[in-house]
């Protein structure tokens, strides 16, 4: 047993403006302002870096062990950087940066 619609109805009480299905005015148009702030958009020469290091070098991902302290001082890192007005760095990217710093330095 199927219940038959009325679809004359049913668009005849849309036409018309039912109380359930009321059309919006548009009292106001929107007006678009552009800001002076700078833009995220990354130069040629932050994608040719990515890009050359990207060729250079592949992430392996692999786990290490560390102490607790240490942990404790590159999370405090992370909140002296975000107390800055930086972005939060990632502690991978961080911990990256000390080794290749710590490998760099090494005497050869």
């Amino acid at each position: 047993m199927t219940k038959d619609l009325n679809e004359k109805a049913i668009l005849n009480e849309l036409k018309q403006g039912s109380s359930f299905f009321k059309t919006q005015h548009k009292t106001e148009k929107r007006t678009f302002e552009r800001s002076n702030e700078p833009t995220n958009d990354r130069t040629t020469e932050q994608i040719e870096k990515n890009n050359s290091e990207q060729l250079a070098r592949r992430k392996v991902r692999h786990t290490f062990d560390i102490y607790e302290d240490q942990l404790q001082a590159l999370h405090t890192l992370q909140l002296k950087a975000v107390q800055q007005g930086k972005r939060k760095p990632k502690l991978g990217t961080m911990v990256q940066e000390a080794i290749d710093s710590y490998l760099k330095n090494l005497p050869e």
